[in-house]
């Protein structure tokens, strides 16, 4: 009930820290095997106790189908942006202030 009122992030692989939103995001791109996840996270690369959370939300995004089960078919990847870096990054700066030559 409080992550739906305060939209908090839930830990899903504690030994690297990644939680429940990243792992949306990889599914999203297009990861939909526990692999591919761990390819664009690496969550459940160390101990491997949070695959098979890592499975069920896979399997619950592709049920309510908000994803498409590319299983056999093409993988789209993930683009992490550190939200203190997007507005520089969109301003044409690289994440270190200065201006980039593009």
């Amino acid at each position: 009930m409080l992550k739906a009122i305060f939209n908090f992030a839930m830990y899903v692989c504690v030994c690297l820290g990644v939680n429940d939103k990243a792992i949306k995001a990889a599914i999203e791109a297009g990861a939909t095997t526990v692999e591919a996840v761990t390819e664009l996270t690496c969550a459940g690369s160390e101990c491997g106790s949070c695959r098979p959370e890592i499975a069920a939300m896979i399997e619950a995004e592709i049920a309510c189908g908000r994803v498409a089960d590319r299983r056999a078919g093409e993988r789209r990847h993930l683009a992490v942006v550190d939200s203190h870096d997007a507005p520089a990054q969109q301003a044409g700066r690289t994440p270190g202030g200065q201006q980039s030559a593009a």
